[in-house]
């Protein structure tokens, strides 16, 4: 490595950990500047999936208290995403890397277009998954009688039929019960993971998509799951990739520190950054990256 490749992956790898603390999508900075140092793609992309790993630990943390006594609402969903991980670790290492490099132009203009339309994707989803107004049953005299569904030993008017499952917080946790659409969440989350192993870019607004398509909570603890979810699928790769994949370790020597760094500075300048500024550059770095090897 030239004393030019370690000055423009540590500028890289500090301007992605600053755009993922305030708006995200730092592999598509990362992983075309690895790229451009010679590595091939995928060598560039494991070393990226190691180099960023760190940055994903300091996510958690952020969301740690909101997380507390939601660990069995997060097992499942973890299982999941591990297992999709695995699958998508095993794919990148045993399939010729021709293909890699055939999709991986498209892998990045769909990343980058997912990234670009984050804000409109989480509007959307908050629109269509915000709770209705409860409408007011009059109680007849003589007390309540039991709703659709309920049965002998039943709670009255407990009976839903909507096909979703409650889950409960841990015991002594405080927390209300969630709802989520079970089957549906654990084959998204696994998807996502399949993904997030075999190329990272975008994974964060996926996972976040499926779980506010999938179960009803507040926005804090969905981006608390999020974060947990994606160090999960980072952590296979990383593990993967480091045991198994031709990672080129000088690289990450540089990238890993200059992320941590970039991701703390972020984090403490996010009131004044502008994130939207920062989306339009990681989009159209994004964009030219991509058709410039689609050429």
């Amino acid at each position: 490595m030239t004393p030019h490749d370690a000055a423009l992956l540590a500028g890289a790898g500090f301007l992605a950990g600053v755009c993922n603390a305030v708006a995200g999508g730092g592999s598509l900075i990362t992983f075309p500047t690895l790229l451009a140092t010679g590595l091939p793609p995928v060598t560039a992309n494991v070393t990226n999936a190691v180099g960023v790993w760190p940055g994903y630990v300091g996510g958690v943390f952020a969301f740690r208290e909101r997380l507390t006594g939601h660990g069995r609402t997060l097992l499942a969903p973890m299982i999941a995403a591990l297992i999709g991980a695995i699958c998508g670790a095993v794919l990148l290492l045993l399939l010729p890397s021709s293909i890699f490099k055939a999709i991986v132009p498209y892998l990045i203009l769909g990343a980058t277009g997912v990234f670009a339309a984050q804000p409109l994707i989480t509007r959307t989803l908050n629109r269509l998954t915000a709770p209705k107004a409860a409408v007011p049953v009059p109680v007849p005299v003589g007390g309540p009688v039991n709703g659709p569904g309920d049965g002998p030993g039943d709670a009255p008017g407990d009976g839903t039929g909507d096909g979703r499952s409650e889950v409960p917080a841990d015991e002594g946790a405080g927390e209300p019960a969630l709802e989520r659409h079970f089957i549906a969440q654990l084959i998204g989350i696994f998807l996502a993971g399949l993904y997030g192993a075999y190329f990272a870019g975008g994974l964060g607004i996926i996972i976040l998509a499926v779980l506010m398509l999938t179960m009803t909570a507040d926005i804090l603890l969905l981006q608390g799951m999020k974060s947990v979810l994606q160090l999960g699928v980072s952590s296979v790769a990383t593990l993967a990739f480091g045991v198994f994949g031709p990672v080129h370790w000088l690289s990450v020597l540089v990238l890993a520190p200059a992320c941590l760094l970039g991701g703390n500075l972020g984090g403490r300048l996010s009131k004044l950054l502008k994130p939207t500024a920062l989306r339009v550059v990681v989009t159209v770095f994004g964009v030219v990256i991509g058709v410039r090897m689609r050429l």
